[in-house]
Parts: structure tokens; sequence; C-alpha cells
């Protein structure tokens, strides 16, 4: 049984340590946003019950659990490491407003989105202001986690409150 499950662990182990490699191919390290962030960034872009919120890079479903539960939200989240994915989808399974999709954010139409949540690098951000451009509705939002979108003015800053006053979240509206 020892064997098994030392075998288990080492196996899990590995799918993690290649799915961080595919994560970092598609341009970004998994980096968890904490939940009083992600509760401060859907009050700053104003998601109202019923809206759609997609979550570009959305780990392991946090933003999409707090976007429904506590805001009404139908959630959409976008993973591209399996790892995270097949988590994500098992801690989800019980509900019917998200929707998690494994594949990479900028190959998905985001057009049916009314908020779109980011913690990205500027080079990803700079990559996705031409889709953002072509698929977002008038009055969409964009609220972007510690960095700007290049060659795009905020429409607004927030200080993030609490113990890292240095960061910041970006609202654009489209």
């Amino acid at each position: 049984f020892i064997t098994i499950l030392i075998l288990l662990i080492i196996l899990v182990g590995i799918f993690w340590q290649i799915s961080s490699f595919i994560s970092l191919y598609g341009g970004i390290q998994y980096v968890d946003s904490r939940s009083d962030v992600l509760r401060q960034a859907f009050k700053f872009a104003e998601l109202k019950k019923g809206e759609k919120l997609f979550e570009l890079g959305s780990g392991w479903g946090n933003g999409l659990i707090i976007a429904s539960k506590e805001f009404g939200a139908q959630a959409t989240g976008i993973e591209i490491s399996p790892f995270n994915y097949l988590l994500s989808k098992w801690r989800t399974r019980n509900n019917p407003n998200i929707r998690i999709i494994y594949g990479d954010f900028r190959q998905i139409d985001l057009s049916s989105a009314n908020v779109i949540y980011c913690y990205l690098c500027p080079k990803l951000m700079q990559q996705l202001l031409p889709q953002f451009k072509k698929q977002l509705r008038k009055g969409s939002r964009v609220v972007s986690y510690c960095f700007e979108i290049p060659g795009l003015s905020a429409d607004s800053i927030q200080k993030i409150k609490g113990k890292k006053l240095s960061k910041k979240l970006f609202l654009y509206k489209f």
C-alpha cells in the first residue's frame, strides 16, 4: 500500500511539474490571487448579479467561486495548465454557474464577457489588447491586478486595501 501511495504522489508531482512548464510556455507562471484582492477587484469592476465574468488564467478557481457565490455572476475560467484546470473543474463541479475552459485565453472568444479579471504580466496584457478592442462590447470592463495594459490608459486606479499597499487594481472600460 505504501509503495502505491508513494508512486501516486510521485506521479501527481510529475503531472504538476509538466503543467507548470505548460503554463510557462503559455507565457506566465501560476501565481494565485488572494481572496480579499479578488473581492476588491470584483467590487471595483462593479460586477453585478447575472453578469458574465471571465478570469484569464483562472488557476484553482478561487475567483470563479467568489464571483459566482458572492456576486451572483456567471463565471468562466480559462486555464492552460492541465493540473490547475482539472483541480478547478473538481472544485467547481457542483456549481452550475461556473464553467472552466481548458486552453489559451488568447485563442478564446471573449465577446460575451461583461467583466474580465487578469493577473497577468505586461507582455501578455499587451498581446491581449487587440483582442479586447476587437471582441469586447461597449460597457465591458477589464480589471487587472498589479499590471497596467501597455498602450492603454486606465479609466480608474485603486490601491489594494491591506498589508501590501504598493499593489494596485487597474480598471479599463471598453
